[in-house]
């Protein structure tokens, strides 16, 4: 008799444990659901996030490097100038090979090099020469430079940039093609346009004999960050 009531009694303890954690793990749930739906911004200001990041980074904001905290709210200022501009952020592209698309050293972000690409396709590709008109090398380097504050955007947040510290440009040339700085500019103008006074930095332009994938121009950068 009393090894039944034991029994018993335990199984209703086991069953109120259950419905207690059920009961936690479904308030946890709709707690998210909550945060996010209260948190959501416009469409239109959603940062582009790679593919691979975490299937929760829709619900945390960003303040670190961490997988779990993936933005997605735009600092608001530069949404406005891009906006004015007629610009819109390109989807981060993850890295094809062994390397990262940004690293991170205390307050400094290393931006791979990123060419003029835009929903998988290269824009701009093959070598600048005299006989081509100027004008595709510097909308190829505002493509790269797009592509910079895409891979910011997604990885740490542009709102967390304190200074664009230096860029480095890569256009593929003929040997009688010097107007490197000129194509570069397309690049720095719109980072000086976008990021205002934390735009000012400092750069070198090289020209090259050939960019990988074909790409007419890339362009890589170093951040620095707000501690």
């Amino acid at each position: 008799m009393m090894q039944n009531l034991v029994l018993q009694l335990s199984k209703q303890n086991m069953t109120t444990v259950l419905d207690k954690s059920l009961f936690s793990c479904l308030a946890f749930c709709v707690t998210l659901a909550a945060i996010r739906f209260a948190q959501r911004p416009p469409r239109s200001t959603w940062a582009h996030i790679p593919p691979d990041s975490h299937p929760f980074h829709g619900i945390f904001r960003v303040y670190g490097n961490s997988i779990l905290n993936r933005r997605i709210i735009m600092d608001p200022k530069i949404s406005s100038r891009l906006t004015d501009l007629g610009l819109e952020l390109p989807t981060a592209a993850a890295p094809k090979y062994a390397y990262e698309a940004t690293t991170q050293w205390g307050t400094l972000l290393f931006v791979s090099g990123q060419i003029p690409r835009r929903n998988g396709t290269i824009e701009y590709t093959g070598t600048m020469t005299t006989d081509r008109l100027l004008a595709d090398g510097i909308l190829a380097a505002e493509l790269c430079a797009l592509n910079l504050l895409a891979q910011v955007e997604a990885n740490v947040g542009l709102e967390r940039v304190d200074r664009l510290l230096k860029i480095n440009g890569y256009v593929a040339s003929a040997s009688d093609f010097f107007d490197q700085p000129r194509v570069i500019d397309g690049a720095s103008k719109l980072l000086r346009t976008v990021l205002d006074d934390a735009g000012r930095h400092a750069r070198t332009a090289l020209g090259v004999r050939m960019l990988p994938a074909n790409s007419l121009v890339e362009i890589e950068a170093v951040f620095g960050l707000k501690a």
